[in-house]
């Protein structure tokens, strides 16, 4: 099962607005959520053996994920 993205990003403003007592906390909130949301796989290059793809599970596969639900591994937020 996926995380649900809109999911963390609600946990994860309402952490920052607890516990970030800074001017620019609205920037902060903004970019978390930008973070988030970005969806690397709609943008990108995959290369090597295409057929190894294959031998992996869809649902360890952002490209088979609903739009609202998966982290890039290696992504800030994961």
């Amino acid at each position: 099962m996926s995380i649900v993205k809109s999911q963390l990003a609600d946990k994860l403003e309402a952490f920052l607005r607890d516990r970030y007592k800074k001017p620019d906390i609205e920037a902060v909130i903004r970019f978390t959520r930008q973070v988030i949301k970005h969806r690397p796989e709609l943008n990108c290059e995959r290369r090597g053996d295409l057929n190894l793809w294959n031998y992996l599970p869809k649902n360890k596969s952002l490209f088979y994920t609903e739009e609202d639900r998966g982290l890039a591994i290696g992504n800030l937020t994961s």
